[in-house]
């Protein structure tokens, strides 16, 4: 059993050649919420198009945040 490399070396001589022949694959994991738009296959480059959606709980909260003003204080001379 001879391999293709070694067939094609007899038979020619590459400078490059280029991305392996062999199947591959490649997985990557999500941020959580996030939300998948689009996927496009142009030209070789595989665009992915997502968009993050935070859930209100999770979102920074704006608080009201109350004061007491301060009486003025009235000096008593006696």
């Amino acid at each position: 059993m001879t391999r293709k490399a070694e067939q094609d070396s007899d038979e020619h001589t590459y400078l490059y050649k280029g991305i392996a022949e062999r199947s591959f694959q490649l997985q990557f994991r999500l941020a959580d919420h996030m939300t998948i738009l689009g996927v496009d296959l142009e030209n070789g480059m595989l665009c992915v198009t997502m968009e993050r959606e935070v859930p209100e709980a999770l979102k920074p909260q704006k608080l009201k945040i109350n004061t007491k003003k301060k009486s003025s204080s009235k000096l008593i001379e006696g």
